[in-house]
């Protein structure tokens, strides 16, 4: 089978709580690295700026939401969310002739004021990507024929994040991240 852009496992982390814009369950996302990860090598694929798309999904959703209603909701709300993960439905999936790859990593498109792309991630043993917590990713095939090592890791905060902070200067990278997104 030919290394492509997958429809299956698109997701932001934490399947254990409900969701909220400020929820403290999770602060980063951490991809650790335990050995070489080269391209078509099984590395994490990532859907660049999608972190702002769903920022703006669950500052919308009062209640919280389930990750699975989350993602459930953002793949039919947005064709290219819908179409990443083969969605049927209007508009939502490709053709059969459409090269996934060039479609969704050599191009950028503009989804609610965010520019999306899909990346592959590549690494060296103890490489540490720190990623935000909305963050679409989705592990990829491995054809390197090299056994690859990682984790993720997601890391709670102590607290609630704040984004009506007094001082612009108090917020951390997370909270001005979201404002920014919002």
């Amino acid at each position: 089978m030919e290394w492509n852009v997958p429809t299956n496992g698109w997701h932001w982390d934490g399947i254990h709580f409900n969701h909220h814009v400020d929820s403290p369950d999770q602060g980063l996302l951490c991809l650790c690295i335990f050995s070489d990860i080269g391209p078509r090598g099984g590395g994490t694929l990532v859907a660049e700026g999608s972190h702002k798309v769903i920022a703006r999904y669950l500052a919308e959703q009062q209640n919280g939401v389930t990750l699975e209603d989350g993602i459930q909701d953002v793949n039919k709300a947005h064709q290219w969310f819908g179409m990443l993960t083969g969605q049927e439905g209007t508009n939502s999936s490709l053709g059969k002739d459409t090269n996934r790859i060039d479609y969704f990593m050599n191009q950028t498109v503009k989804v609610d004021g965010a520019h999306l792309k899909v990346v592959e991630t590549t690494a060296e043993a103890g490489d540490v990507y720190l990623c935000h917590p909305f963050l679409y990713h989705a592990s990829s095939q491995n054809h390197s024929g090299i056994p690859r090592f990682m984790c993720n890791r997601t890391t709670p905060l102590r607290e609630r994040l704040n984004l009506r902070r007094r001082n612009e200067t108090d917020y951390s990278p997370l909270e001005f991240s979201i404002r920014k997104a919002l």
